[in-house]
């Protein structure tokens, strides 16, 4: 086995259990559930399945989970707060295992099951654009082709659904360590020729981190962490791990919800 090959298997292994750790954490995620309370839910399965949280090794980072609620963008500390119906939620997560690390978020409506979900159109749309965003991202990953084209496929989506990139924050390569090179922004800055090109091996963790409203960004509350949208407008968030191989795309933190918008 090489060593690339070594590597994909030893992170499809750990992306597999952050992948049922997600599923099982957004299913636990409801109105009148803290962030805290998911937190240590969180803190419970990855005991259960013997592997290490990332973000802890993240320097002066102590949470397992960042929970972003509403215009939270990225690194939302888990709090008290109790999630209300309306809220959204952009659960982010990652697994350290055998060496390797694997990352992934999501984000969901927090609604009733049996209420209409006219009451929450605008919200469900702001979602799926997300989701199709990061679907489209995909289909870009191959040998041959380019960080660009990644970054590209992202800004002409949530751009066609009449949101915004935040442009200050990007996806990365990942592996032995959580944030490695390259970069991978949601806007495409330069020509798609002068980026990163993409070949067998690397393992990425594709973000889509937009708003709907403007993109301008602020640090909230004085933790440090938690950034936030500065007009206040919803934020989401939408990550997988993925990897690239001579037969295409391996995406290493599969799950149901991602495979239903297929």
């Amino acid at each position: 086995m090489t060593k690339q090959n070594d590597k994909i298997t030893k992170m499809t292994s750990g992306g597999a259990i952050l992948s049922q750790i997600m599923e099982e954490a957004l299913d636990f995620a409801q109105a009148g559930v803290s962030t805290l309370q998911i937190e240590y839910f969180v803190r419970e399965k990855m005991a259960k399945f013997k592997v290490e949280p990332s973000f802890t090794k993240v320097r002066s980072y102590q949470y397992y989970i960042c929970a972003c609620v509403n215009d939270v963008v990225v690194h939302g500390i888990p709090t008290d707060y109790q999630l209300q119906f309306g809220d959204i939620l952009g659960l982010d997560i990652g697994v350290f295992k055998d060496g390797y690390h694997t990352d992934m978020s999501w984000s969901k409506l927090i609604s009733k099951p049996d209420e209409n979900n006219t009451k929450y159109q605008e919200k469900n749309l702001f979602l799926q654009i997300g989701q199709k965003a990061l679907l489209k991202a995909l289909e870009t990953v191959g040998v041959g082709k380019r960080v660009g084209h990644i970054s590209r496929a992202i800004q002409t989506t949530i751009e066609a659904g009449k949101y915004a990139v935040v442009k200050e924050l990007v996806g990365h390569a990942v592996g032995k360590t959580l944030h490695e090179y390259p970069q991978i922004p949601g806007v495409l800055s330069k020509k798609i020729e002068e980026t990163e090109e993409l070949k067998i091996g690397m393992t990425l963790a594709i973000e889509v981190i937009y708003t709907m409203g403007e993109s301008d960004i602020v640090y909230k509350n004085d933790d440090g962490w938690t950034i936030a949208t500065k007009d206040y407008s919803l934020a989401g968030l939408f990550e997988v791990t993925v990897a690239i191989t001579k037969d295409g795309p391996l995406v290493l933190t599969p799950f149901a919800r991602l495979l239903n918008q297929q």
